[in-house]
C-alpha cells in the first residue's frame, strides 16, 4: 500500500495510517500484511473489484447502501478485529502537525461538511454522507493507505454487525422457538447515551462484567437485547454489538481450552459446533 512521503498534501492521513500500524503492533499484529490479506480475499470474492483507488470508492459506496449486504469470513481475519472502531482514530495522531496543515487536508474538510450536515439536519444521512465522500474524496484518494485501510476495516466492521443481526432472522423458527423461555437482557442507550440495564445505569466496563456473569449464568439459554433511542449514538450501540460479542467470543474460547485445550480459533468446524451450542450468539440489535 502506498503511504506518501512528507510535505505534500496527504501529511495528516500519513500521521493517522501510521498510528493505526502502530496501535495493530502493539498488538503483535503486522496491519500492512493484515489489509493486504483481507484485500487479497475482497478480490477473490468479487466485493472490491481490484486494488485500485476507483474499485475502493466502489466499495465504500457499496458500504453504505441499505439494500447492500457485505458477509465476509470473519474469523479468517480476526487480527484485524483486535481494535475496537472506536478506538482507531485519535486526533493525538495529529499532534505533530501544525494546525494551518490540519486545516488543509481532505480529512479536516470531509469532517468539517460531515459536521455541517449534522448541524443542519440532526444527523448525518446516509445520502448526505455518500454525496460529501463522493465530492471531496477522489478515486486518486483511495489510493492513499489510510483511506484504503478505512474502507477494509469498515467492511469488515459492517460485517461484524450483520453476522451479529443475522444469527436472528425469522426464518431461524428453531432457535427462537427454543428462546422464547431463555433469560433476557434487555441493554438500553437513551438519547444522552446513558447505559442501562433494568434501570440500573453501567459504564462500558461495568457491562463486560455484567454481560459475562450473564452468559455463565445462563448459558445456552439467554438472549441479548440492545435498545436505543432515535439520537442515541450510533458508534456507541455498535461499541456495544462488539463488547457482546467479544464477550461470548472470550467465554468460548475459555471453554474451548478447559474442554479441548485448544483455543477455540484453533478448533476444526465440528469441535467449534459443540461450543457454538454452549455458548450461541444470541444478540438482537
Amino acid at each position: 500500500m502506498l503511504v506518501s512521503c512528507a510535505k505534500n498534501p496527504y501529511e495528516v492521513e500519513d500521521a493517522f495510517y501510521k498510528c493505526l500500524v502502530n496501535k495493530y503492533a502493539e498488538k503483535n499484529i503486522d496491519l500492512d500484511v493484515e489489509l493486504q490479506k483481507f484485500e487479497k480475499y475482497l478480490i477473490g470474492e468479487q466485493i472490491l473489484e481490484s486494488m485500485s483507488g476507483v474499485a475502493y470508492k466502489m466499495l465504500f459506496n457499496k458500504m453504505i447502501e441499505d439494500n447492500e449486504s457485505l458477509y465476509v469470513d470473519i474469523e479468517r481475519f480476526e487480527k484485524l478485529t483486535k481494535i475496537e472502531p472506536v478506538h482507531l482514530y485519535s486526533n493525538n495522531c495529529l499532534n505533530n502537525l501544525d494546525s494551518s496543515i490540519i486545516k488543509k487536508s481532505k480529512y479536516y474538510e470531509l469532517n468539517d461538511a460531515f459536521k455541517k450536515s449534522t448541524d443542519v439536519l440532526g444527523e448525518l444521512m446516509a445520502d448526505s454522507l455518500r454525496v460529501i465522500s463522493n465530492t471531496i474524496i477522489s478515486g486518486i484518494d483511495y489510493e492513499h493507505s489510510f483511506y484504503k485501510a478505512r474502507v477494509l476495516l469498515g467492511v469488515l466492521y459492517i460485517s461484524q454487525i450483520e453476522n451479529i443481526i443475522s444469527v436472528n432472522l425469522p426464518d431461524k423458527k428453531v432457535k427462537n422457538s427454543i428462546c422464547e423461555e431463555c433469560a433476557i437482557m434487555i441493554i438500553e442507550v437513551d438519547s444522552l447515551n446513558n447505559i442501562s440495564i433494568f434501570k440500573d445505569v453501567f459504564s462500558i466496563e461495568k457491562l463486560d462484567l455484567y454481560a459475562t456473569d450473564f452468559v455463565l449464568e445462563n448459558a445456552p439459554n439467554y438472549k441479548m437485547k440492545i435498545k436505543g433511542d432515535k439520537n442515541a449514538s450510533m458508534s456507541l450501540l455498535f461499541e456495544i454489538i462488539s463488547l457482546l460479542k467479544q464477550v461470548i467470543f472470550d467465554i468460548k474460547d475459555n471453554k474451548a481450552i478447559e474442554i479441548f485445550d485448544l483455543s477455540y480459533n484453533e478448533l476444526d468446524k465440528d469441535l467449534k459446533g459443540i461450543i457454538d451450542e454452549l455458548y450461541p450468539q444470541e444478540i438482537d440489535f
